[in-house]
């Protein structure tokens, strides 16, 4: 994103410490360890939020949680897929 739109602002999450200490050296400044369903961003401070193959990871509570708390923190939208599933549960999800 910032080669296609110099002057971006990004910020990445991951819930996992080995995924951030991992991520490559460009963008690793850009990254901090947090959780879905408790985004550590202010309401309505993120123009556009993308999720990829994250949500179907949940528990059902969680998920709600986490489609809530994408809403609180976008202005403009966001984009989310999800995986296939694996089991009956992440089917039910």
């Amino acid at each position: 994103f910032m080669k296609l739109i110099p002057g971006i602002k990004i910020c990445g999450l991951d819930i996992s410490n080995y995924a951030i200490d991992n991520a490559k050296n460009s963008v690793k400044k850009y990254l901090k360890v947090g959780s879905a369903i408790e985004l550590p961003y202010e309401n309505n401070s993120i123009d556009i939020s993308i999720s990829i193959n994250t949500l179907h990871n949940l528990e059902q509570n969680e998920l709600t949680m986490a489609l809530l708390e994408i809403e609180r923190v976008t202005k403009r939208g966001s984009f989310i897929t999800v995986d296939a599933y694996r089991n009956e549960e992440e089917k039910k999800n």
